[in-house]
């Protein structure tokens, strides 16, 4: 993590830091990105897009940063199938290095497209065997996927202020162990619009500590959590080969460079020493960051043992030959949503469903 995101994330979860001074110059800025926030969202109140024809869950949050969202979604793609119905994915491909609405099946996916499409568009179609529409604008994704799959339900990846495309169902994830920071939008805080959004919420997942909703207490709340489920050798993971992943204990005790390019990346070291991992060092890179084999090359030749997650290891994946000399050095992190009442969640995601018709 860079110095100037540290101090950043002091300022607007801690109110403190190198920042601080700035927060009366910030502030007026923050009320209006708030403000034209705010204006946004009552637009699209009046306007609603038309339906696509099947069922869109929005998966999104009110901050910035990594929330897991993606975990989640993952989870809720499962409980989709449990209910018969057959998902997919949309998604605008943040950082990815193409502006073209691509789709993704897994029987076509191959490693040259992880580019094109992004790190977690192609997780999606490489561990999880899901169908993903990318597009800028995602409602240019929808009608192509929905004539090139057997897709009867959609997962919107990071949808909530995404207005332009129906919703049927709106869930909010939400970071109990830093909610909503210092209350401010950006650049101040950490809020992407103002906490007056999330009475459009459906529902809230949360995970980790207990949240304070502002006069939302008729929503419903579901609690969660994000557990580190196997490990994998980079090498196997790579072949696809996910029915003999090693227990997560073997970590424990072990001596091992963590690699990240995560939205919190305290968060994922925080997971690793919680589990034991004697942490050598974190390469924490920006979210997203694509990995060069230079880099990736000074962080093999310092250990013996490096550790990362499955988005990252898709940008490994998308290095090829380049990692080739140091890929036994990597480990893979299987992480799960498992939710704390998992039936009540299916009960309600259901109701809801059959509420739409569709």
């Amino acid at each position: 993590m860079s110095n100037w995101r540290r101090a950043w994330m002091q300022l607007a979860y801690q109110k403190s830091g190198p920042l601080r001074p700035a927060a009366p110059f910030l502030a007026p800025l923050s009320d209006l990105y708030g403000a034209i926030a705010n204006r946004r969202r009552t637009a699209a109140r009046k306007n609603t897009p038309r339906s696509c024809g099947v069922p869109v869950i929005s998966v999104g949050n009110i901050t910035v940063g990594g929330s897991g969202k993606t975990p989640l979604a993952q989870y809720i793609i499962k409980r989709l199938r449990q209910i018969e119905r057959r998902p997919g994915v949309l998604m605008r491909g943040y950082k990815r290095k193409s502006d073209q609405t691509l789709v993704l099946t897994p029987e076509s996916f191959n490693a040259s497209q992880i580019y094109a499409c992004g790190d977690e568009a192609a997780l999606y179609a490489f561990r999880h065997e899901i169908p993903v529409g990318v597009a800028a604008k995602r409602a240019e994704a929808a009608p192509l996927l929905l004539d090139q799959t057997d897709c009867d339900a959609l997962i919107l990846d990071d949808g909530f202020q995404h207005f332009q495309f129906h919703r049927d169902i709106d869930l909010v994830l939400i970071n109990g162990d830093a909610p909503f920071g210092n209350r401010h939008c950006l650049p101040l805080g950490p809020l992407r619009e103002p906490l007056s959004a999330l009475s459009d919420a459906d529902a809230f997942i949360v995970h980790g500590g207990e949240v304070e909703f502002p006069n939302l207490k008729e929503k419903p709340i579901f609690k969660g959590e994000l557990e580190w489920a196997l490990v994998y050798p980079f090498q196997q993971w790579r072949t696809g080969n996910f029915d003999a992943g090693a227990p997560i204990d073997e970590l424990k005790q072990k001596r091992a460079a963590l690699l990240s390019g995560l939205g919190d990346p305290a968060r994922f070291e925080q997971q690793a020493r919680r589990l034991g991992v004697d942490v050598a060092a974190h390469y924490a890179f920006a979210d997203h960051h694509w990995f060069s084999a230079k880099e990736i090359e000074g962080v093999a030749e310092n250990h013996d043992a490096i550790i990362t997650t499955e988005k990252d290891a898709m940008r490994l994946l998308a290095l090829d030959s380049s990692i080739e000399n140091f890929a036994d050095k990597f480990f893979i992190i299987q992480a799960q949503w498992k939710m704390k009442d998992d039936d009540a969640f299916i009960q309600w995601l259901q109701t809801q469903i059959g509420r739409t018709g569709l």
